[in-house]
């Protein structure tokens, strides 16, 4: 009963102290309504700016990196013991990484071509430039895809069961498919984790494009598209929720 009575006691006060918040934003956003309009322009001017030169160094970095991050796992996969398993976790961890770096660098740079292509005529001057950068875009893309296929391939050097190709549409059903129960786990807890961590940033995103619209007279769009990514989210999930778990 007294876990119960927490519980309620901790709810009504996050309700209040989110109605205070709420209140304090709405003030802010009137009195900057009132005011003068925040004038965020020249940063984001000076960014689209220099975001050729971002896209460009950041896939050189990103590239050199997961490279040699590929070719240390390759090199001791040539050469490691089967039943060394600290070995093969190392080697393991390497991937990983390199999964990382490339699923990133995928974002950074969908990120940076769109501020690139933005700012297009701030850079017509420079025409070279431009075409570097979209160029380094389309590098981007085709060495992300080739990596992740050899670090896959080398996961499924030790792990026979693994089956999938990168380049098959269907490659995550079949990866997962192919997954042991505590992988499937791993993999299925780290989804939901993303679910409720995503359902948080909508939230913030909500806020910010609702106090842009009301004291920057910001386009109602943005506030459209926070309304899809989080209505999708949880259509997706009230959906697959009910799926059929096939138990082997």
């Amino acid at each position: 009963m007294n876990k119960k009575k927490s519980i309620t006691i901790k709810f009504f006060v996050t309700v209040l102290l989110s109605t205070i918040l709420g209140g304090i934003v709405g003030v802010i956003t009137m009195r900057i309504q009132r005011g003068h309009k925040l004038d965020f322009s020249t940063i984001f001017n000076g960014f689209k700016f220099i975001a050729p030169y971002l896209l460009i160094a950041y896939t050189v970095i990103a590239f050199i990196c997961a490279l040699y991050i590929l070719s240390r796992a390759r090199s001791m996969a040539k050469t490691v013991d089967p039943e060394d398993y600290d070995s093969i976790d190392i080697i393991m961890e390497k991937l990983e990484k390199i999964l990382s770096i490339t699923n990133f660098t995928m974002i950074i740079s969908f990120f940076l071509f769109t501020a690139t292509s933005h700012g297009a005529t701030l850079v017509k001057s420079n025409f070279p430039l431009f075409i570097a950068s979209m160029v380094a875009f389309v590098f981007t893309l085709t060495w992300i895809v080739v990596l992740q296929s050899k670090a896959v391939n080398i996961i499924k050097q030790f792990n026979e069961e693994k089956e999938g190709e990168v380049l098959d549409l269907k490659f995550k059903d079949v990866w997962i498919k192919s997954c042991d129960e505590a992988e499937k786990y791993q993999i299925y807890k780290a989804g939901y984790h993303a679910f409720s961590e995503a359902n948080i940033v909508c939230i913030i995103l909500w806020i910010i494009a609702h106090m842009s619209c009301m004291a920057q007279g910001a386009n109602f769009m943005s506030a459209v598209f926070v309304f899809i990514i989080w209505a999708t989210l949880n259509i997706s999930y009230i959906i697959h929720s009910k799926d059929k778990i096939e138990v082997e």
